[in-house]
């Protein structure tokens, strides 16, 4: 992308059901290849997203394949930015984040890894007020 090239966007409408998630996450990974981003940046991107998109699915939608994830990417010169957004009431994003990011996760945990991942794959993780929608950036300037 040349410095006055507007952000591109690309957006998908999942169903909650996780026969999805091998496609979408292979047709993310080929859409970052295309970018030319690094080999580490394309893996933190699709692994924060593919979190976010399970969490919506089974936390926000409760697996009710009825039920869809909102997934937009949207990419500038500087920034790579994913927002993943499910139908359901939210959850209290606050006991999770920042705190959770700064201590370990047991192994056994059932939940919270998926936030944990996120925080620290993504350099910015920002929950809507409600919850039921997750913003994740990643600087473009620090992966070349």
């Amino acid at each position: 992308m040349s410095a006055h090239e507007p952000a591109s966007r690309w957006q998908w409408r999942i169903p909650s059901a996780t026969f999805r998630l091998a496609p979408l996450r292979a047709e993310l990974r080929a859409l970052l290849r295309g970018l030319s981003l690094p080999q580490s940046a394309i893996h933190d991107v699709v692994l924060a997203t593919h979190e976010a998109v399970v969490n919506a699915m089974l936390h926000g939608n409760g697996l009710d394949a009825s039920r869809h994830v909102e997934l937009c990417i949207e990419i500038s010169d500087e920034w790579l930015v994913v927002q993943v957004e499910d139908e359901g009431a939210g959850f209290d994003w606050r006991e999770w984040v920042p705190p959770r990011r700064h201590r370990p996760t047991p192994p056994d945990a059932l939940k919270g890894r998926g936030i944990l991942v996120m925080t620290r794959a993504m350099d910015s993780v920002v929950f809507s007020e409600a919850g039921n929608v997750v913003r994740m950036a990643k600087e473009r300037r620090a992966q070349t």
